[in-house]
């Protein structure tokens, strides 16, 4: 439905107590008679009123010889004699006893509605008479109550002032308590409590502003959501991250107070055994820290992007070739050239390798497909069961492990990793799972 302009509505509104309060003092005052009346209540016909009837009504018949009125009226001769008349008219009201009947004072205005016989006289010409006739009416007449209908004009004003503040007052207290539920429903909404805003009608500019804290309430109602998750992923983050540097920090805490106890009871063999699990564990905490450092890095929107031109396809053998133990199968044109961050990429590479290795059971298959906008890597391998949608989802939060992931050093953070250099390029990332098979489909526009 449109809406009213404001001014509009303010204007129909006050036009509207204006009316409103001219009919609640004319329905008082006119039907009360109310204080001493200053003015007539009822009026009759003045003189020039009923000539001006009247002698239309004469032309009508000096042309037709018939009348028809709602009056009585006879026409006399010059000499007296009677010549026309309606049915009704006196027989002795002769012209001469008619102007002792003419009295102006019945025409004046009175407060009772009484009955009066207005006369009037005037001249008629006749077909085949030299002089003049006369042509005689009586009106009778009840007397009229005036445009007001008031008997006293100064209540009819005070009444009219009275209802017309009265109504404003309602309607400015209409305004104000739209205005005291705005304030109320901000107050709530600074105060954290949700309540459902719903506009109401009006003016086109109360809705529209009654719409907007409807979206505004929306949004910040979003945004606390988005920020209690966020804490959430906070606490949680925090609690996988002291975890996984504890777990390693504790171990070389522990060898180092083992060393520190039975140095002087271990054999040379024995110490050295030990050095070779602290390096270990020293470089386990040390790859979490420098993955850490990496995704901080990398989560900067405006970290610096390094475009050469490359061979995709040679970079990804040298990258897969460089893990221990790591069989594959490739899919794909023998050269595919790409502009992007040689360095970002090779660690792509590595993190999507590295979670096809920690998560997977073999068969690992890679793919490069050049499509008109984007070149697209994918990487699938086989899983011991197909993925849930929320699984698959959890694979690109950050620190989240399954328990072999933690039993194979996994960091939690790898796929996060490629999610931040996959949005660099400008490209998109999607995780799934079908038949038993964990797919990693990136897609990387051409520059």
């Amino acid at each position: 439905m449109k809406k009213i302009n404001l001014t509009i509505w303010l204007g129909v509104a006050l036009f509207g107590c204006f009316v409103l309060s001219f009919l609640v003092s004319w329905s008082l005052t006119s039907q009360f008679p109310i204080g001493k009346e200053t003015s007539p209540r009822y009026y009759y016909s003045t003189y020039e009123e009923s000539k001006q009837r009247i002698e239309q009504d004469i032309q009508t018949y000096e042309k037709s010889g018939q009348l028809d009125v709602d009056y009585e009226w006879a026409i006399y001769s010059s000499s007296g004699e009677a010549v026309d008349k309606s049915a009704r008219y006196p027989n002795e009201l002769t012209p001469t006893r008619f102007l002792s009947k003419v009295d102006p004072t019945k025409r004046q205005p009175s407060t009772k509605p009484e009955e009066r016989l207005l006369h009037y006289m005037s001249n008629i010409a006749l077909p085949n008479e030299n002089e003049p006739a006369f042509f005689l009416a009586i009106e009778r007449e009840r007397g009229q109550l005036n445009r007001l209908q008031v008997g006293n004009a100064n209540w009819y004003m005070f009444f009219s002032v009275v209802a017309f503040v009265g109504l404003t007052t309602l309607l400015t207290r209409y305004i104000s308590k739209r205005f005291r539920r705005w304030e109320h429903h901000l107050r709530l909404l600074s105060q954290g409590k949700e309540q459902a805003f719903q506009p109401n009608g009006g003016p086109k500019e109360f809705y529209q502003f009654e719409r907007t804290m409807q979206e505004v309430e929306h949004e910040l109602w979003t945004l606390r959501k988005k920020e209690a998750a966020r804490y959430q992923e906070k606490i949680r983050l925090i609690t996988s991250l002291s975890h996984d540097l504890r777990t390693p920090l504790t171990s070389i805490q522990g060898y180092v107070q083992w060393l520190t106890d039975q140095n002087d009871k271990l054999s040379n063999e024995q110490r050295l055994d030990s050095l070779h699990v602290l390096t270990r564990q020293t470089e386990k905490l040390g790859g979490r820290i420098e993955e850490l450092f990496t995704l901080a890095k990398l989560s900067d929107a405006h970290y610096p992007i390094e475009r050469t031109e490359l061979d995709l396809v040679t970079l990804l053998k040298q990258v897969i070739d460089t893990i221990p133990s790591f069989t594959y199968r490739y899919e794909g044109p023998e050269r595919l050239l790409f502009s992007g961050d040689a360095m970002l990429l090779v660690r792509l590479i590595e993190n999507v390798a590295k979670n096809a290795w920690k998560h997977g059971e073999g068969n690992v298959v890679w793919e490069l497909r050049e499509n008109e906008y984007d070149i697209e890597l994918v990487c699938s391998n086989d899983i011991s069961h197909t993925l849930s949608k929320d699984e698959v989802n959890q694979f690109t939060e950050m620190f989240h492990m399954s328990d072999e992931s933690r039993s194979n050093a996994g960091s939690g953070i790898g796929l996060s990793i490629v999610q931040q250099i996959v949005t660099l390029h400008g490209g998109t990332l999607d995780v799934n799972s079908h038949e038993r098979r964990f797919v990693v489909n990136i897609k990387l526009p051409k520059s």
